[in-house]
């Protein structure tokens, strides 16, 4: 199977558009989080996500946007109520099997508090030795810092 992975799009219908273009023909797609850009909504991004069947968890934006600091925000005509339903009802963290493997989707740690950058420098916290233990086959997250970009390229 043949998974697209998206993350970070900030509103960038674009940047969305040239990436399913470069994947080529994909079985599933995946994002990561960050669809919007804190107080901006996009019916573009959100809606080829929704058309698309993306599997879309929330990363910090979504978590603004849809806070009580996003009211305001929320509140535009332009915004396509249905497409910001469709937003608000996706979760913070996804687990799939695909082909007998368990894959973690999150936008930041595997671990409560969100929000943490991961890197092969990360603190892990107490009971946890690595993301493993979670049983885990791949975690992806949305916002590895630059080393742990790299250990995971070359697994």
């Amino acid at each position: 199977m043949k998974l697209g992975i998206v993350s970070d799009l900030h509103c960038n219908i674009d940047g969305l558009d040239r990436a399913l273009e470069t994947m080529g023909p994909i079985d599933a797609l995946l994002c990561l989080g960050d669809s919007i850009y804190e107080y901006r909504f996009s019916n573009a991004v959100v809606g080829r996500l929704r058309e698309l069947d993306a599997l879309t968890i929330l990363g910090n934006h979504e978590e603004v946007f849809l806070g009580t600091a996003g009211v305001r925000a929320r509140s535009r005509p332009d915004i396509d109520l249905p497409l910001l339903d469709w937003l608000t009802e996706r979760p913070h963290r996804h687990d799939l099997r695909i082909d007998g493997k368990r894959i973690l989707m999150v936008h930041s740690t595997p671990w409560e508090p969100r929000g943490a950058y991961v890197s092969c420098s990360t603190a892990i916290p107490t009971g946890r030795s690595s993301v493993a233990s979670a049983g885990c086959w791949w975690s992806i997250p949305a916002r590895p810092a630059k080393p742990a970009t790299r250990a995971m390229a070359g697994s």
